[in-house]
């Protein structure tokens, strides 16, 4: 690795963050082991470890990095669930959409500027709802991605929700691809900084009225963003352009999963995700979009 990823490596998790609730600005580094550490929990390297499609995001001098690695970066750097001003218990809070927008690679290893805004407020509770990020590279003015979080508390929201299904206009995918889900895959993820119990404690997943430990919407993100990587974009990470999905239904740890996706035009394709033992759709409403 270059001096600059040594750098990083050292530097990593080390933070420095205005006091602002509503506008704050994190500059932070990371270190190659961090964006392995992401690849592995959205289940890279699952099924072949010994797979040159699974070892470049692993393994090597030409590392790559999964483009949704920004969206754990930058969630966890204050996501809407983190910043609540209410005091509310975390589980009490759902995780509804998630929306990236890439422009420019990210690097293996890097110290990025954070910019995240709070511009949604929940009315009664003051709980920020919605919130909008940005990423830059420290010293370049470069900008690698844009992302915007939105949240709601489980008692407002509506009980038809989890049942919604979008319908490109054609009752059958273009294609489908099955996704193994592990059961340690939130054990992994949390290790990048969301600590949430309710994603491994089975009490405090109880507590929240859940039957056990659900996993991280963002791991299902990634899984699903690298499946339509390498489905649409021959696993060229730099494709990706855009990347929406609303979470409709919870996932747990070790359930099957199965991504239908429809081909709106060139560039442009629409998604949901399934729990097809549960007869559920947990994604929804999803679009991918990426260069030609």
């Amino acid at each position: 690795m270059s001096s600059g990823c040594d750098g990083a490596r050292e530097l990593s998790g080390q933070t420095a963050k205005t006091s602002d609730p509503a506008t704050a600005v994190e500059t932070r580094s990371y270190s190659p082991s961090e964006a392995i550490l992401y690849a592995l929990s959205v289940g890279v390297g699952s099924r072949d470890p010994a797979d040159p499609a699974e070892l470049k995001y692993l393994h090597g001098p030409n590392l790559q990095v999964l483009p949704t690695f920004a969206t754990a970066l930058l969630v966890s750097a204050g996501g809407a669930a983190q910043i609540s001003r209410s005091g509310e218990d975390a589980g009490a809070l759902l995780h509804s959409s998630e929306s990236l927008t890439m422009h420019s690679p990210l690097p293996p290893c890097a110290t990025i500027v954070m910019r995240r805004e709070v511009t949604g407020l929940d009315s009664q509770t003051r709980a920020a709802t919605r919130v909008c990020h940005e990423m830059r590279v420290a010293g370049e003015d470069r900008l690698v991605a844009t992302a915007e979080s939105e949240v709601v508390r489980r008692s407002s929201a509506p009980a038809s929700a989890r049942r919604l299904s979008s319908h490109p206009g054609r009752p059958t995918p273009t294609f489908t691809v099955d996704l193994p889900c592990s059961r340690n895959q939130a054990l992994l993820y949390r290790l990048l900084g969301d600590h949430n119990p309710i994603h491994v404690d089975p009490l405090a997943a109880r507590a929240a009225g859940y039957p056990a430990p659900i996993l991280h919407g963002l791991v299902s993100y990634g899984m699903v963003c690298r499946a339509l990587l390498k489905a649409l974009c021959a696993d060229v990470p730099q494709r990706l352009l855009e990347f929406s999905t609303r979470f409709t239904d919870v996932i747990f740890p070790g359930e099957a999963l199965c991504l239908e996706t429809w081909i709106a035009r060139p560039g442009l394709a629409t998604f949901r995700l399934r729990a097809p033992e549960r007869d559920c759709v947990v994604q929804d409403f999803g679009r991918f979009r990426f260069s030609e």
